[in-house]
Order: C-alpha cells, then structure tokens, then sequence
C-alpha cells in the first residue's frame, strides 16, 4: 500500500515494541507511530483523535491484536490450543467493538 502512495500509521504496545515498529516503517514515506495499548479507552481515542488530525480520517484499518497465556507462547503457532485460540478471538472481538467506527471517505 505504501508503494502504492498510501501514507501508513502504525501502532505499537508500549515501549518494548516501538524499536520493532520503528524497523518495519524505517522504509516508508513519513509513517505516524502511535502508542496504543487496546485495553486502553484513552490510549484508543488518542489513536483516532491524533489520525483525524493528521490524515483527516481513514480509508482502511487493519486490525491485529491477540492474546494468549504465556505458557502458549512457548509452542508454535499453529499448537496453541483451543482454548488459547478462543481467548485471542473474544480479546480482539471485545476491543475492536469498543472502537470508533472509522470514516469512509
């Protein structure tokens, strides 16, 4: 989408893991980095408020987040179990419903 002239914003859960999302934009045209943690209202409507003033609204969004035990994270992807699947699928659901709804353009 970049190459395609797309300006990016790209979030990140905390400090730990803004060094990775700062390698992934090192390549793009004047990516926004935002700090979002989505068991966070605030940190979410910050999110929103800050690419309303910066893009004037969205024209896509990807939503990616997940969670599991941390005894799951130490077996691969694919053998986690039903139970871990479930919880990252009701986390995602419950936080991306609390979202605003993004304006089409």
């Amino acid at each position: 989408m970049a190459r395609d002239g797309a300006r990016l914003a790209l979030a990140y859960q905390g400090q730990r893991l803004l060094e990775n999302v700062q390698e992934l934009a090192a390549d793009l045209d004047r990516p926004l980095l935002l700090p979002c943690d989505v068991t966070s209202d605030v940190q979410i409507a910050d999110v929103f408020q800050t690419i309303e003033r910066e893009f004037g609204g969205l024209d896509f969004l990807l939503h990616g987040t997940a969670f599991a035990p941390r005894e799951e994270l130490s077996r691969p992807f694919l053998e986690t179990s039903p139970k871990a699947s479930a919880s990252r699928s009701t986390s995602a659901r419950t936080r991306s419903s609390r979202w605003p709804a993004a304006p089409r353009h």
